[in-house]
């Protein structure tokens, strides 16, 4: 372990594409919601290693990065489908999305699953915590406005609303061009290039959460 690199968490979306094929059903997830149990006989596989999405596939090319180097990064993936889990979790496929559902039942949902404590506490795990989340994940995150996340970089839509105190890289279509990148990849690619960034300066604090919005797209762009 490099004691030189802080200990960093990573909280990102799940993606669409996955490494197995879906076999909890709607109802599995709703008796998951309800009860907290998953019926047994399913593949099973590490939530880092499940999804396949372009966002999490930079992400995670990052953290393997960061973690050759002897720096900790924790990796949690907020799941429509299974709430907040660890990136070592094993886990079955399911097909579950946010998508087209309205924000009342994302925050029913997400109450159910208890996500928010469960970020609140994965939160105060590290020294910096890096946020990848669209706008329903962030609904879905339901981040108390009184909850303290000074560590935190936010990188989100320039419409969205990042915790108070927090440190929000906002990314649109400019981003996108600027990075030659999609914008479904856009926050994983940048996850990631934070990651590298901060093991080769190893600092998080000064780099990224005192500094202003065009100096990190720089750093980023130029290393």
């Amino acid at each position: 372990m490099n004691k030189n690199l802080p200990h960093l968490a990573v909280i990102t979306s799940c993606t669409g594409k996955k490494a197995l094929q879906a076999g909890l059903t709607d109802a599995d997830l709703e008796n998951y919601a309800n009860s907290g149990t998953l019926p047994e006989g399913f593949e099973l596989k590490k939530a880092e290693e499940m999804y396949t999405g372009m966002q999490h596939k930079f992400l995670m090319e990052g953290v393997k990065r960061y973690r050759n180097a002897g720096g900790r990064v924790d990796v949690y993936i907020l799941s429509a489908g299974l709430g907040l889990i660890s990136g070592d979790q094993l886990i079955p496929a399911y097909d579950f999305t946010f998508s087209g559902k309205s924000k009342k039942f994302i925050q029913s949902w997400s109450r159910k699953l208890g996500i928010s404590e469960k970020i609140i506490a994965a939160s105060k795990s590290a020294e910096g915590v890096i946020f990848a989340l669209g706008d329903s994940y962030l609904t879905a995150a339901d981040i108390p406005s009184d909850e303290s996340f000074s560590t935190s970089l936010f990188l989100c839509a320039p419409s969205s609303a990042a915790p108070d105190k927090s440190k929000a890289l906002r990314l649109g279509m400019p981003e996108a061009r600027r990075f030659k990148a999609t914008l479904v990849a856009l926050k994983g690619l940048l996850t990631a290039r934070i990651l590298d960034r901060t093991r080769q300066r190893q600092d998080f604090q000064q780099t990224f959460l005192l500094n202003t919005h065009e100096n990190i797209l720089n750093l980023l762009e130029n290393p």
